[in-house]
């Protein structure tokens, strides 16, 4: 059995995990998943997080929630035509938890594994939600300012 502590966190912390917790999920489990400390995921399997915790590259998550364009907690429509929209929650680590319950450690991941179609992942399929605009919008932006 693990050895339990207590740490004090603030309102705005506390507001979050509840925000990313999924029903029934405590704000420790909630600490536990988003931290990738979960070896196996809903199916018993290990989990693309175990499986990804080291060598990850990266990617256009992960430079946008460096540079604070993105945060965790954002979400992200993939719209590809023919098929359903696909929307992942940005993870503190840069890792997406699609709305499914699985985790991708890119962008090109999750459109994968949606559509199952290599190379169907464009920056202009997907949209963040809170502003509407493209990720190719977005790392286009970031990319003119670079060069001011």
């Amino acid at each position: 059995m693990n050895e339990q502590f207590t740490i004090r966190i603030t309102g705005t912390v506390l507001d979050h995990l509840t925000d990313l917790a999924q029903p029934g999920e405590s704000a420790n489990q909630v600490l536990e998943r988003v931290l990738g400390l979960l070896e196996t995921g809903p199916d018993g399997q290990p989990s693309l997080r175990a499986r990804h915790r080291t060598g990850r590259h990266r990617g256009n998550v992960d430079l946008l929630l460096a540079s604070g364009e993105l945060a965790p907690g954002d979400r992200l429509r993939y719209t590809h035509p023919g098929d359903d929209d696909y929307t992942v929650t940005v993870q503190v680590d840069g890792m997406l938890l699609g709305d499914d319950g699985r985790f991708h450690t890119s962008t090109t991941a999750a459109a994968v594994a949606h559509t199952g179609i290599v190379g169907n992942s464009s920056t202009t399929r997907w949209i963040h939600e809170a502003t509407g605009r493209t990720l190719k919008a977005i790392l286009g932006d970031r990319s003119a300012r670079k060069r001011l």
